[in-house]
């Protein structure tokens, strides 16, 4: 599974390619001499393996800008841990959630930032 890591100290992606998962999940980091578990500051992020119209791969935690049928909303990629699956919920309505990204074919969609390095994006408007 195509991953990119995070470092929550410097609040930036890492684009080190020594980060590689052990087959339990973990994070974990190439040394000299071998290897280690990356440790809590470091978070892997997973690619859905779609793009947006701009061809960029979108990954657990975008916020996308998202145009259909004449309407725009703003909707973050989360994974579903009830249906294993990533879905688009709308920050404005939680509620509003697209279980069907082969329907995101039919729609406009641009990533706007990720909620990692861009998480004002998600102050929701009263």
């Amino acid at each position: 599974m195509k991953f990119k890591v995070f470092d929550k100290v410097k609040k930036e992606f890492v684009e080190d390619q020594t980060f590689y998962l052990f087959p339990n999940g973990k994070l974990g980091q190439s040394v000299i001499g071998g290897s280690k578990i990356a440790g809590k500051r470091y978070i892997p992020i997973f690619s859905t393996g779609l793009k947006d119209k701009t061809g960029e791969e979108i990954y657990e935690g975008d916020i996308l800008g998202v145009e259909y049928m004449g309407e725009s909303c703003i909707n973050i990629v989360e994974w579903d841990i009830c249906n294993p699956c990533f879905v688009m919920i709308n920050i404005n309505n939680r509620d509003c959630v697209e279980y069907d990204f082969i329907k995101c074919g039919m729609m406009d969609i641009k990533i706007i930032g990720s909620k990692y390095t861009n998480p004002e994006l998600l102050e929701v408007e009263i």
